[in-house]
């Protein structure tokens, strides 16, 4: 495409899974040619459904969900190539939710991207869940991860993260959950060696003030 997309204004369902033969991720929406900035899917409309795209090149967020809630954004690859094999970035975030609520992101590999795998931002983004998403890509020879933090939540409370594949290879941390000031304390962040892929069982991040705990 040579221009951004249309923001999405209505509720809709984008399944690409639908195609005769899919088994995965088949329609490639490459931002390469877009211009800055440019974000792949925008939604705001609320209670609408990505499914089975390759998401990739875009000089913004490969998608952000602002605003409208309750969406689904479900086995796509953001910010690789269709194989999940090699990085082909979006400048900005895989997946950024902002004042966004009770969305889920279940089943997606999102890794190669310059900013955030899955971000999370605002006091309204609460009851999200974050569920068995991938956050590497094999290239045969190693992994990649994101380029900052695979997930990333900034004052936003009660979601939920869980039984996700987090790989710590290029960024600030596997799963960082922070509060409302300018600074990430460390020991919100739970990390992992470089190269090692390990899965989180469950995360629930109580408040908006930086902290997290077991569930």
């Amino acid at each position: 495409m040579t221009s951004p997309l249309p923001t999405i204004t209505s509720p809709v369902i984008i399944d690409a899974t639908t195609q005769p033969g899919s088994e995965g991720p088949v329609v490639e929406l490459s931002g390469a040619n877009a211009g800055a900035g440019a974000i792949g899917l925008y939604i705001k409309a609320g209670n609408s459904t990505v499914r089975g795209f390759v998401i990739n090149g875009f000089g913004g967020d490969g998608i952000r969900l602002e605003n409208g809630g309750g969406n689904t954004v479900d086995t796509n690859y953001v910010g690789t190539n269709v194989s999940a094999s090699q990085p082909q970035a979006n400048s900005g975030n895989g997946i950024h939710i902002i004042d966004s609520p009770s969305n889920t992101i279940s089943n997606n590999v999102v890794a190669g991207n310059i900013g955030e795998g899955v971000r999370i931002d605002g006091s309204p983004s609460a009851g999200n869940q974050i569920q068995a998403n991938r956050f590497y890509g094999d290239t045969g020879d190693g992994f990649f991860g994101n380029n900052n933090s695979n997930i990333y939540v900034r004052n936003a409370p009660r979601n939920v993260i869980s039984g996700n594949d987090v790989e710590n290879a290029n960024g600030f941390a596997g799963i960082a959950i922070c509060g409302s000031g300018n600074s990430c304390p460390s020991q919100s962040a739970v990390r992992a060696p470089a190269s090692f892929s390990y899965s989180i069982p469950s995360l629930r991040n109580s408040e908006s003030t930086g902290t997290f705990a077991s569930r």
